[in-house]
């Protein structure tokens, strides 16, 4: 046999880099000695053909499917590929497998391009389980030896199709069963607060921890606060491993449906050829923590603060963070930004620290407004907003106003569930799927719409109004003057994102417009004569003044 550029007696290129490819796809392959009868079949043929392995050049994929070709996306597979591509593997390079199983289960088509893209630069591929040798050159001196990995090839994406075919007809089976009766068992993981039990599920002893997030988070507590009292109070980590809770923990705990015992599973399987993608959501799987409604306000809450950072560092800052172009510059109308200046004497000694707001194109261009010291402007702020902001926009007070957002998370989801059906019906020919899917399409719309006309009207009511929510924001107001508030300027921070629509700085003037987004705006001007803040607030016809020393 000759194989490669210089000849040997064993046909293969002198000093050629010998590479090991293992893979097992389950826990199971691996507990049944997966990856020891790899080792074995690829270390008897190395010594048949006298080539050396070196234990540097050895890779294993670990639970990665070939037939979703999972070992190519995030797999040792996937690098090695990318360094034959860029020529980092020199051509004649071996690489030793155990079948042509271990190398794809995909379709004959892919599966076939990622054979060749290996042979066709110039990687020898050696099969051990039946000591098959594959390169350039055998395969142009015996063009039918091309035949059995090709038959192979199909045989185990076939193999792999039955499977999935029998997984999807058990799931499905189950998902069914559970609508009809509560009984179906359902594959997959489990919440960490939530344990599996002869008769179903129950909350396990992590569900404490679970419950404060929850009902922190409804409280407008923040994240990095909600980490810090689990942390302090002993709570324990959900991997156990680790002393301090993490920030995006909570944020990943916050995002999961299980809250409200909802479980939601997405499920690939092949449909004619291509790839589709099935959502499932079974109400009712895992016992709740909270209610759906909660659920939904926690989504509508974090989406609120959507590229808005309510501060910088450990301060939170009030006059700007709301979210992109939501406080800007009344002349270039670029975002305002924040900043804690340290300021020294000309001695050099520190004498106190000053709270600056920046116009972001003169920062970067010296080309619009300089920055100003803000203190007293952000005092006058909120001492404007205790006293004229209406307390229908007080979100945690107005049973109306967590509908509200309950309404838009729901129709978001319905729009994010009619967009993927529409991708899935342009990938299918099966008929009896794409009645259902267009069925599917059809209630989903007929909610949407339903949802939206129930949105309107919760707009147009008028939310009732609680007296203990204007003292609540009254009372904040007062306790967070000082800029080294913390915790007490995060809440109050959190009440003005959900009202605050934008505001506007005049640097020239050191003054301020806010637009709320229910209730009337406000103007904050400096009176230079009387050295105070005044505020005014536009209601209809009637202007009213309050001033701020």
């Amino acid at each position: 046999m000759y194989i490669g550029f210089v000849k040997m007696d064993n046909g293969f290129q002198m000093a050629a880099q010998v590479y090991l490819y293992n893979r097992f796809s389950s826990v199971e392959q691996r507990k049944g000695g997966s990856l020891e009868r790899q080792a074995e079949y690829a270390k008897n043929i190395a010594k048949k053909y006298g080539l050396k392995i070196n234990d540097e050049l050895i890779m294993t994929d670990e639970g990665l499917s070939a037939f979703h070709a999972k070992h190519l996306k995030r797999g040792a597979l996937g690098l090695f590929m990318s360094s034959v591509e860029s020529g980092l593997v020199d051509e004649g390079s071996v690489l030793i497998i155990e079948s042509l199983d271990r190398l794809s289960r995909e379709d004959i088509l892919s599966a076939q391009t990622l054979f060749l893209s290996l042979v066709n630069r110039g990687i020898t591929i050696v099969t051990a389980i039946d000591e098959q040798v594959y390169s350039q050159q055998s395969l142009r001196e015996q063009p039918l030896q091309f035949i059995q990995p090709l038959a192979l090839m199909i045989r185990a994406h076939d193999e792999s199709l039955t499977k999935q075919k029998r997984s999807v007809a058990f799931i499905k089976q189950q998902v069914k069963k559970f609508k009809l009766d509560g009984s179906g068992d359902v594959a997959g993981s489990t919440p960490y607060w939530i344990s599996k039990t002869p008769n179903g599920y129950e909350l396990n002893e992590n569900s404490d921890s679970v419950k404060v997030i929850v009902e922190q988070y409804l409280n407008n507590k923040g994240l990095n606060q909600i980490a810090r009292y689990l942390t302090e109070n002993g709570y324990s980590t959900p991997s156990n491993k680790r002393d301090s809770w993490g920030v995006t923990t909570i944020r990943k705990i916050l995002d999961n449906p299980a809250l409200y015992g909802l479980k939601a599973f997405k499920m690939k399987s092949l449909l004619n050829g291509r790839e589709i993608i099935e959502k499932f959501e079974l109400e009712g799987y895992y016992p709740s923590i909270t209610t759906r409604a909660n659920f939904l306000s926690i989504q509508a809450a974090k989406a609120s603060r959507t590229n808005s950072r309510e501060s910088y560092g450990n301060n939170t800052y009030f006059l700007s963070s709301y979210g992109k172009n939501k406080v800007v510059c009344s002349v270039c109308r670029t975002t305002v930004r924040s900043q804690l200046q340290k300021q020294y004497n000309r001695k050099g000694e520190f004498t106190k620290t000053a709270y600056r707001l920046h116009c972001g194109k003169h920062k970067e261009t010296l080309d619009c407004c300089k920055s100003f010291e803000a203190s007293e402007l952000e005092k006058a702020f909120l001492s404007a907003v205790a006293s004229n902001i209406s307390a229908s926009e007080i979100k945690e007070k107005s049973i109306d106003l967590d509908s509200i957002d309950s309404k838009k998370a729901e129709i978001g989801d319905l729009k994010t569930q009619l967009t993927k059906m529409f991708e899935i019906l342009l990938d299918i020919n099966d008929n009896d799927f794409l009645v259902q899917a267009k069925d599917k399409i059809q209630s989903l719309e007929k909610e949407k719409i339903k949802l939206e006309d129930e949105l309107a009207e919760l707009e147009t009511e008028t939310p009732q109004l609680r007296c203990e929510d204007h003292i609540k924001l009254n009372q904040l107001v007062d306790e967070c003057q000082d800029i080294k508030s913390g915790d007490l300027r995060v809440q109050l921070k959190q009440m003005l994102l959900k009202i605050v629509d934008q505001i506007i700085i005049d640097f020239k003037a050191k003054s301020l417009a806010v637009i709320f987004k229910n209730s009337d705006p406000i103007t904050i001007t400096y009176d230079r004569k009387n050295k105070s803040y005044i505020s005014e607030a536009f209601i209809q016809i009637r202007l009213r003044k309050d001033r701020f020393r």
